[in-house]
């Protein structure tokens, strides 16, 4: 058989993309594997991308133009993958960027490990402020699940990925496993969350996946222009959790198996997004909510009691099935108290010019990252217990032993990570060393993906 010549197609979608769109293709063309394409799906821009990606294929041969009317991300990533020609394929953002050596590791990786279904990174989410690039590492795998990296596994054995590894683009997916699974993204207009049902199949599907510890995408949380901050943005996780019911019902040897995991998965995304929608907007008459629960009602009703019964671990999602409006009252009252808590710990952090925060795993850097992006004015240092870290530096700043932090404790503020399961813990070890209560202050828990969301001063 012949050889592919192409290793790995990436698919790029686009619709008014600058002025990111440029630092993107950059990332891309600059690749060190150079045997890749470049398929740009433009879905009709008017501010002068539709020009320059013209110009970039002019220069490339690698880069392939398509231009759509049909203004759907997910569109366009089909549109991609149905015509890419590579062994893997790979996706771009045109708003993110990549590492220029990412998919020669991860093709190489792909090679000496019999040619897995997937091959999957950590990743960075960042911003941009005051010109300064602000970067959080996000792992895949927590410290207790650190040894699946550099291995292949199944997600049978490790269900986590389904809340862990919720993003397409930090990673390679082999064309032919594509192709034989029907694996594609969601059609609805936007774009916004399509990926969640993609990477969810691939899951599902997937024989074999390997994780690498080392992250090569950088994902932009600052383009204000993004779906994602749309009003009604809450549909979108309802097209999701329609589309995958739709899904499930042409694939029913895995309803049992996974149904009430992805719904676990879409349905705390539509939870999250439609309760700060309610609250904003006390919509109490919603068709599209309303056709929601008519449909969930019908699928779980359908495939039978073990499904019920697993989904009613979820008393949300069942509060949800038996009164809509109620159920939007409790979600819409969680997210105010989550808005109090972060109004309290801001008033509360702003008097204090030094604040050390205890642990620099990822609750400590989610912590700092929240600090960075809301403009905290005082020095930051961690503290932590890990020896192997004490004078070295995280995110660039400093990790010192808690008894040295302790004994600097005047004008102090120590900021315990409320999502840190150790938080009790950490506080009595800051108490026996010394340290008062009124200088310990618990953070709300901050999930990675909305760190750099978080805007106390709005």
């Amino acid at each position: 058989m012949k050889e592919n010549k192409i290793k790995v197609s990436i698919v790029m979608p686009v619709l008014n993309g600058m002025p990111y769109f440029p630092k993107a293709m950059e990332s891309i063309l600059h690749q060190t594997l150079k045997e890749i394409e470049i398929l740009v799906v433009d879905a009709g821009s008017t501010d002068g991308t539709s020009e320059y990606v013209t110009q970039v294929a002019q220069m490339d041969a690698r880069v392939r133009l398509f231009f759509v009317v049909k203004k759907s991300m997910g569109y366009q990533y089909n549109l991609g993958i149905q015509n890419a020609r590579g062994v893997y394929v790979g996706f771009c953002e045109s708003d993110d960027y990549m590492d220029t050596s990412a998919y020669e590791k991860m093709y190489l990786t792909a090679v000496e490990n019999e040619h897995p279904d997937a091959i999957k990174s950590d990743f960075y989410f960042f911003i941009m402020k005051d010109e300064e690039e602000i970067s959080l590492y996000y792992s895949t795998f927590l410290s207790k699940q650190k040894n699946l990296y550099g291995k292949t596994i199944n997600t049978r054995n490790c269900p986590t990925l389904f809340f862990r590894d919720v993003n397409i683009w930090n990673g390679i997916y082999k064309r032919e496993f594509l192709e034989k699974n029907n694996i594609l993204l969601n059609e609805s207009q936007g774009a916004a969350f399509q990926d969640a049902g993609f990477i969810l199949q691939v899951h599902m599907t997937a024989e074999k996946e390997y994780y690498l510890k080392q992250a090569y995408y950088h994902y932009r949380k600052d383009n204000e222009g993004s779906s994602v901050y749309k009003k009604e943005i809450y549909k979108f996780a309802i097209w999701e959790l329609e589309y995958m019911m739709c899904w499930f019902e042409r694939n029913e040897q895995y309803t049992k198996l996974w149904a009430h995991t992805v719904f676990e998965r879409l349905f705390g995304l539509f939870a999250d997004l439609y309760g700060k929608y309610y609250m904003k907007n006390g919509e109490t008459k919603c068709s599209a909510v309303l056709e929601l629960q008519s449909r969930l009602k019908c699928f779980v009703k359908t495939h039978g009691c073990s499904l019920q019964s697993e989904l009613q671990k979820f008393w949300h999602f069942t509060l949800f099935l038996e009164n809509v409006e109620l159920f939007s009252k409790i979600v819409t009252q969680e997210i105010k108290n989550n808005i109090q808590d972060c109004l309290y710990f801001k008033n509360n952090i702003d008097q204090y010019k030094y604040s050390v925060i205890f642990g620099c795993g990822e609750s400590g850097q989610v912590l700092l990252t929240i600090l960075l992006k809301n403009g905290y004015k005082g020095e930051i240092s961690f503290c932590d217990n890990n020896q192997e870290k004490w004078n070295g530096r995280v995110m660039g700043y400093p990790v010192i032993s808690v008894e040295k932090a302790c004994e600097e404790w005047e004008n102090t503020c120590f900021l315990l990570p409320g999502s840190s399961l150790y938080w009790k813990e950490m506080k009595i070890q800051l108490w026996e060393n010394g340290v008062d209560t009124e200088n310990i202050l618990v953070a709300p828990c901050f999930a990675p993906h909305s760190a750099m969301e978080i805007d106390w001063n709005y």
